[in-house]
C-alpha cells in the first residue's frame, strides 16, 4: 500500500504536466497572419481568396502628385501590411524607357508585385508641374516594357524621387528590403493619398 500511493502520484503528475504542456498549441503555426517577412517571402496562403489581385490601389483624383489608371475601388487601407505586397524590384530597364523621353531628365522606377512607382526629374526646372499629356506618356512608356503592370502611379514629387533614388541605391548594394519596406509603404502612401 505504500508503494502504490507514490506511484499514483508520479501518474497523476505526469497526465497532469502532458495536459498542459499542449496548451500553447504550437504557436508558431497558428493562422493568426503574423508570417515572418524575409526578403522576396511570397507566402502561399489565400487569407482572403484575391492573392495576386489589386488591392484598391490605383484610383486617381486627378491631381498632379500621382498618376493611376486603375479605378478599382475596394477601399482596402490595409496598404503596406499585406505579406503579398513585401516584395520590392527595382526596374533599372523601365527607368531607361522614361528617360528616353524628352520631357523626363531622370527616372527612378520601384516594383512591387505588379504596380509600378515612378520617381521622375523633370526637364522642365522652371516648371515642376507634370501635365496630363506628359503622365500619359510616361505611363504609355511604362506600360510597354516586358513586366505588365496593373498600375502605374507617377510623381514628380522631389522628396518621393528623392527617397525613390536612395531605396534603388539600397537594393543595388544589397540591403535586404524587409528594413525599409514600411518606410517604403508610409512613402507611398503619402505622396498617393488616394491610391487604396
Amino acid at each position: 500500500m505504500k508503494f502504490i500511493k507514490p506511484i499514483m502520484y508520479a501518474g497523476l503528475i505526469s497526465v497532469m504536466l502532458a495536459g498542459c504542456g499542449t496548451a500553447n498549441n504550437n504557436d508558431r503555426f497558428t493562422s493568426d497572419d503574423n508570417k515572418p517577412l524575409g526578403v522576396r517571402y511570397n507566402p502561399t496562403d489565400n487569407r482572403d481568396g484575391a492573392n495576386n489581385m489589386n488591392d484598391g490601389i490605383g484610383v486617381n483624383d486627378n491631381r498632379n502628385d500621382g498618376f493611376g489608371t486603375n479605378v478599382n475601388t475596394r477601399n482596402n487601407d490595409n496598404m503596406g501590411n499585406n505579406n503579398n505586397d513585401r516584395n520590392i524590384d527595382l526596374a533599372d530597364d523601365v527607368a531607361d524607357e522614361v528617360v528616353s523621353l524628352k520631357e523626363v531628365d531622370d527616372a527612378s522606377v520601384l516594383v512591387t508585385n505588379r504596380n509600378a512607382y515612378v520617381a521622375v526629374k523633370l526637364s522642365n526646372q522652371g516648371n515642376n508641374e507634370m501635365s496630363k499629356d506628359v503622365q500619359k506618356k510616361i505611363d504609355r512608356k511604362v506600360r510597354e516594357t516586358k513586366h505588365n503592370f496593373d498600375n502605374v502611379y507617377i510623381s514628380e514629387n522631389p522628396d518621393f524621387y528623392d527617397r525613390m533614388r536612395g531605396y534603388g541605391n539600397d537594393i543595388r548594394n544589397g540591403r535586404p528590403i524587409g528594413g525599409f519596406f514600411d518606410e517604403f509603404s508610409n512613402t507611398v502612401q503619402r505622396v498617393f493619398p488616394n491610391a487604396r
